[in-house]
């Protein structure tokens, strides 16, 4: 069983960093809410030249599992619900504490949450297979991963915004 859950943790990391792969190259689908997708390791053309499945023995004890996944847009809560909860208040009442009172601070916190909603996505892999008296094994990662094209970190010492792109330095590790 603990060998098992070994290769169920290789896999689950090994299809996270495809799918991370897929988002940097591709930046994410525009299409619903979710995405969901299933199949087993190491069977379809594309994964053939991958080292893991040049092995005929690994490829043979990996094809006992299989993997579903889902890609789910970000839903952050309606910020003046949330207010309310946090206030009291109503939302045709006073304006909130919360954001200062003022109409600005409201603005700025739905920009934020549009942002989010937008550019971050959550990732709920499970990896399954089955033991001789253990069926339907599962090994289930969440992760959240965001579209690092678009994001911008502070600017740069040249006044140039910088992106979340990583560079090579020079000198000693």
């Amino acid at each position: 069983h603990a060998r098992m859950i070994s290769q169920a943790t290789l896999l689950s990391r090994y299809k996270l960093a495809e799918l991370e792969n897929r988002f940097l190259v591709s930046g994410f689908s525009e299409g619903g809410l979710s995405e969901e997708k299933e199949g087993s390791f190491f069977d379809s053309s594309e994964e053939n030249d991958h080292p893991l499945s040049q092995d005929p023995d690994l490829r043979s004890s990996y094809q006992k599992f299989r993997y579903r996944y889902t890609v789910d847009k970000i839903v952050l809560p309606d910020l003046e619900k949330v207010l309310e909860g946090f206030t009291g208040t109503s939302s045709s009442g006073t304006p909130s504490s919360a954001t200062g009172g003022l109409p600005s601070g409201n603005m700025m916190i739905q920009q934020i949450k549009q942002i989010v909603e937008q550019k971050m996505r959550k990732v709920t892999l499970r990896v399954l297979w089955d033991e001789p008296n253990r069926k339907n094994q599962v090994l289930e990662v969440v992760a959240f991963y965001s579209d690092p094209s678009t994001l911008l970190l502070p600017s740069s010492a040249a006044g140039q915004p910088t992106t979340g792109a990583a560079t090579p330095s020079k000198g000693t590790p």
